[in-house]
């Protein structure tokens, strides 16, 4: 294993070197090259470090990886002169997962999330930031929606960004348990006991007790909304009590479904 996805595409550390070629050998030396043509890996590469789109061998700067190595060597090391010689990376582009990608935000929110609308658009942003695939949506209600309602009732797997499925489909997501914890981060990031706006029941419909901080947008104590813990994978991962919405004692944290 060299890394998962988003490893590879947001923190530029791999667990270890891409040393293996596809037939199982081992090519050239400890310190061989792959062309990349990438100064960061967020960024396209520039003409003058891809040999001018990998069509011109006279030209004197494309950008190549050390694939011996495991920090940010592997994919930025130098420029080398397009008439050299130098391997390739091959990445496989197949379905990077078993189902309908979830985790918990990374960040925390006030309860003035911009309403519901505003809570998909920070999911879909750091899902984005993270190369994970899809749109994707709050895990939250309010008066007049709710996930039972504005969600896309998969029929596939829920599953967190390693694979580890939390339910089946729809109907076992909202039977009150789930498989597992939703406590990883978009990046893969485990996270210890904490609260996550919800405003949920187990079964996708809205908690009426709470307020819901004003759909979404109000970060005043004199709303409060109902909250889940992450690290637990009975009802109470949704529905565990209600806080406040103000930014003092109630700066919580997101669980964000791929639609």
């Amino acid at each position: 294993v060299v890394g998962t996805g988003t490893e590879l595409l947001a923190a530029g550390t791999l667990e270890s070197g891409i040393w293996q070629a596809g037939d199982g050998s081992y090519p050239r030396g400890q310190f061989s090259e792959a062309w990349t043509g990438h100064a960061d890996l967020t960024s396209v590469g520039t003409a003058a470090g891809t040999c001018n789109g990998w069509t011109d061998t006279s030209q004197m700067a494309g950008v190549v990886g050390i694939f011996s190595v495991e920090n940010g060597g592997w994919w930025s090391d130098r420029n080398e002169s397009c008439a050299a010689g130098a391997q390739l990376y091959c990445v496989e582009t197949g379905p990077p997962f078993g189902g309908k990608v979830v985790f918990l935000s990374s960040v925390t929110f006030t309860g003035n999330l911009g309403g519901l609308s505003g809570a998909d658009v920070e999911c879909s942003s750091l899902a984005n930031h993270a190369g994970l695939p899809g749109s994707y949506k709050a895990w939250l209600s309010d008066g007049s929606a709710s996930p039972s309602t504005r969600f896309t009732q998969a029929s596939v797997p829920y599953v967190l960004v390693d694979d580890t499925p939390i339910a089946q489909d729809w109907a076992d997501l909202t039977d009150g348990v789930l498989a597992a914890p939703i406590a990883l981060t978009e990046a893969g990031a485990a996270v210890g006991f904490e609260f996550v706006w919800t405003g949920t029941k187990t079964d996708g419909t809205a908690d009426v007790g709470g307020t819901q901080c004003q759909g979404w947008t109000d970060a005043t104590s004199t709303w409060s909304a109902a909250v889940g813990l992450d690290l637990k994978s009975d009802a109470n991962w949704t529905g565990n009590r209600a806080v406040t919405c103000d930014a003092a004692s109630s700066k919580l944290r997101l669980y964000c479904f791929q639609q």
